[in-house]
């Protein structure tokens, strides 16, 4: 059986738990959509272990400039 991950998104507050996720494949997932969703910076949190065992952040004005790049260098290809 996989183990539990905690997953977290980080606040100047202290963290927000979000959700619960078995396996650590699928909470690496998890982090990468949630980020997509709303960037901000996310953590698996592995509760046996004490420990965090996966961090992803997210800017979204690097978002969305990034985007901005890709849709002007797709249509300058043309």
């Amino acid at each position: 059986m996989d183990r539990t991950y905690e997953i977290f998104r980080d606040d100047p507050q202290g963290p927000l738990w979000l959700e619960s996720v078995e396996g650590l494949d699928r909470a690496a997932k998890r982090l990468a959509n949630i980020s997509e969703l709303k960037p901000g910076t996310y953590f698996a949190y592995d509760p046996r272990e004490s420990r965090i065992v996966a961090k992803l952040s997210r800017d979204s004005k690097a978002d969305a400039t990034a985007d901005r790049k890709r849709r002007k260098g797709a249509s300058n290809a043309g």
